[in-house]
């Protein structure tokens, strides 16, 4: 059902943003449906039905994602840790310490679901992509490094997520 009034793609957009970030949909597959009480249907359905209300009450979107499950939520490093400790992955992890990156200090919070489904899926995998890069550019300046970890950022729609350390 369309809004009476708004902007009906920017509604739209938020509840898939929620769902996005809630773990229950990823790359627009439906991953997971959280089991509701009675009460909390009826609490969704109202907040859905204020969505449909003019004008446009960015509240309800927060009521909406307060009835969600919290997914568990997992650290992803921007510049690739490289876990497996092999003379395989020795010269991508060297490339980061010549541009004296400290891979912990720079990674974002995700569900797990969204980390697993389109972070590292086998079509479309963030390691892959950074193996390719550093194979390709062997010679990047410390800022062309940062620069593809901004645009991997912004291809894998995580630019907004803040950038925390690993260890807290």
């Amino acid at each position: 059902m369309r809004p009476k009034s708004g902007n009906f793609a920017e509604i739209f957009n938020a509840v898939l943003n929620v769902a996005e970030i809630t773990g229950i949909v990823s790359s627009g597959k439906v991953m997971k449906l959280p089991k509701l009480t009675p009460a909390q249907r009826l609490d969704f359905k109202r907040a859905l039905d204020k969505l449909n209300k003019a004008p446009y009450d960015p509240n309800a979107l927060g009521k909406l994602s307060n009835l969600l499950e919290q997914p568990k939520m997992i650290r992803h490093h921007l510049f690739n840790r490289f876990w497996k400790q092999n003379d395989g992955t020795l010269k991508y992890r060297e490339f980061f310490k010549k541009h004296n990156i400290n891979v912990d200090d720079f990674c974002v919070e995700l569900p797990r679901t969204t980390h697993v489904n389109h972070i590292h899926n086998r079509q479309n995998d963030w390691t892959n992509k950074w193996k390719s890069w550093i194979d390709s550019n062997p010679n990047a300046t410390t800022k062309e490094v940062y620069q593809f970890a901004g645009k991997l950022m912004d291809e894998y729609g995580i630019s907004h997520v803040q950038i925390v350390k690993y260890r807290k």
